[in-house]
């Protein structure tokens, strides 16, 4: 490693020892949400792709609403595994410098994860309950031109600026 590298992380280590416990947990918080929002948004993705394919080949009829209850409580499964595989802490350099902008951009993209996991989901079940289907139509074209594209963006530019780049030196050998 090069001398200024090594400048560098005695330097981030140094201000990451300053920072209050606090910041660190409502930091690691954020992280929780963005991570299990995101794997879960995949693997239901992913699983009810699956599942769809399969059943159109194998002509097996099951209520819609059952699919996505096992869709839904497979991916929340898959997640919670995954998360517990996964411990080691990133922190970026963006949070060292500036905690309280880095906590307020991180409240913005996980608010635009959750809308983005959270809206679809709705949709769904108001379905499933026997809602109108015009209503319906007209939520879902919402969502799907105005609502999930400013979502994806501003998750995007959030996931930019709070980039786990920074490994504490207590974790870097775990």
């Amino acid at each position: 490693m090069s001398e200024k590298f090594q400048a560098e992380m005695k330097e981030l280590d140094e201000k990451f020892a300053a920072i209050p416990e606090n910041l660190k947990k409502r930091y690691d918080k954020h992280r929780l949400i963005r991570c299990s929002s995101m794997v879960f948004l995949a693997f239901l993705f992913g699983i009810a792709s699956v599942v769809s394919r399969l059943i159109s080949y194998v002509d097996i009829q099951m209520p819609e609403p059952l699919l996505f209850c096992v869709a839904v409580v497979l991916s929340i499964c898959l997640t919670a595994f995954c998360l517990k595989c996964y411990k080691t802490k990133k922190y970026s350099s963006f949070f060292i410098k500036n905690q309280d902008v880095s906590l307020t951009i991180f409240t913005f993209e996980n608010t635009a994860s959750l809308v983005l996991v959270l809206f679809p989901t709705l949709l769904f079940l108001s379905s499933a309950m026997g809602g109108s289907r015009d209503e319906l139509s007209g939520a879902g074209t919402l969502y799907g031109v105005f609502i999930a594209p400013i979502c994806i963006l501003v998750f995007l530019l959030c996931y930019f600026f709070n980039r786990g780049t920074y490994i504490p030196k207590d974790d870097k050998f775990c």
